[in-house]
C-alpha cells in the first residue's frame, strides 16, 4: 500500500463520533428532490454510496433564499 494513504482506512474520532475510516463524500447537487425534498432516488444514492465505503457523506447545499433556487430537483422548501 501507498505509504501516504496508510491512514484512510483507520478510524477517525471526530468530536463525538468516530469514523469507520476517513473516506468522506463531498456535497454536491445530485437534482433528485421531489418538490423540494429528498425522496426514495436520494435515499437510494447515498446508501450506494456508504456501502461502497464511504465513512462521512456531506449531503448537497441547501438553497437559503428563493433567489438561490436555480435548478428544478434540488433541494429546497421554498
Amino acid at each position: 500500500m501507498n505509504t501516504q494513504l496508510k491512514h484512510i482506512f483507520k478510524p477517525l474520532t471526530l468530536r463525538h463520533k468516530t469514523l469507520r475510516n476517513r473516506i468522506t463524500f463531498g456535497a454536491h447537487t445530485a437534482n433528485m428532490a421531489e418538490q423540494g425534498l429528498p425522496g426514495a432516488r436520494h435515499r437510494g444514492y447515498y446508501l450506494e454510496r456508504a456501502i461502497g465505503g464511504a465513512a462521512m457523506i456531506v449531503v448537497e447545499p441547501i438553497p437559503v433564499h428563493p433567489t438561490a433556487v436555480l435548478t428544478r430537483g434540488i433541494l429546497n422548501r421554498m
